[in-house]
């Protein structure tokens, strides 16, 4: 089966376009309607969604060739041929190392943007937005950054990139070269994200992608939710801190 990178990359960019202007967003409804105004406005975007499903009707599909499949059997199908696929394997145990480092800084954002470079929720909206513009200017430049380098070369790059972002981000207070990080955070994000999810997809034959893609995903949430907990921690220690 043939997999466009590019075409993987422009999907994944509207995902983090969105991503940093819905929390710009947030935090403008938290200021100005009060800390639940976006849960409810979550809320509400779950029901409009819901009701576009209950509306929706899609086209008849030709019966597959494969008979149907419960779903505890097809689930434990699935994970016995993960833990099978050698390329599957690494491609989540490379998923997961990039992630676990790489969501720090979406965890400690706010922190860095107030404490760190001494700014508010305007410069805090900036750095978000530069790392949206950033992954769109990934996935523009990555068709050509692909006829040089690999997809490997293009994780390492985009590894690397996000290490310099960390650097910068814990060392350089000056909110100019934050924003420029942002940027740079941006362009790796999508880099990496776009070849590793093309990896999991070849990796994977069709009877069992929609699994092997579900796990996949779950590597890519899970330093997300492991990253919130430290973060909001870590913003508590150094409250405390400041006020002793």
């Amino acid at each position: 089966m043939f997999l466009n990178y590019d075409l993987l990359a422009q999907r994944w960019v509207r995902y983090g376009k969105i991503y940093p202007f819905g929390e710009a967003l947030a935090g403008i409804l938290i200021v100005s309607l009060g800390i639940t105004s976006p849960f409810l406005l979550n809320a509400m975007s779950i029901l409009v969604i819901l009701a576009a499903l209950v509306w929706w009707k899609p086209p008849k599909e030709p019966p597959g060739r494969l008979p149907p499949e419960q779903v505890l059997p097809a689930t434990i199908s699935g994970i016995r041929f993960a833990m099978n696929n050698r390329a599957l394997q690494l491609t989540m145990a490379r998923a997961a190392g990039f992630f676990l480092f790489a969501s720090a800084y979406w965890a400690m954002l706010p922190l860095i943007a107030r404490d760190v470079l001494q700014g508010g929720a305007t410069l805090y909206g900036l750095m978000l937005g530069a790392i949206g513009v950033g992954a769109v200017l990934g996935a523009l430049f990555l068709p050509s950054l692909r006829k040089r380098m690999g997809p490997d070369h293009i994780v390492a790059g985009g590894a690397l990139g996000t290490a310099a972002v960390l650097f910068l981000f814990a060392f350089v207070p000056i909110p100019v070269l934050a924003i420029g990080a942002s940027l740079l955070a941006g362009l790796s994000w999508i880099a990496v994200l776009s070849s590793l999810s093309v990896a999991a997809q070849t990796a994977l034959p069709d009877w069992v992608r929609a699994r092997g893609l579900a796990m996949f995903l779950t590597v890519f949430l899970a330093p997300w939710q492991l990253a919130a907990p430290y973060g909001d921690k870590l913003r508590l220690l150094h409250r405390l801190q400041q006020h002793c």
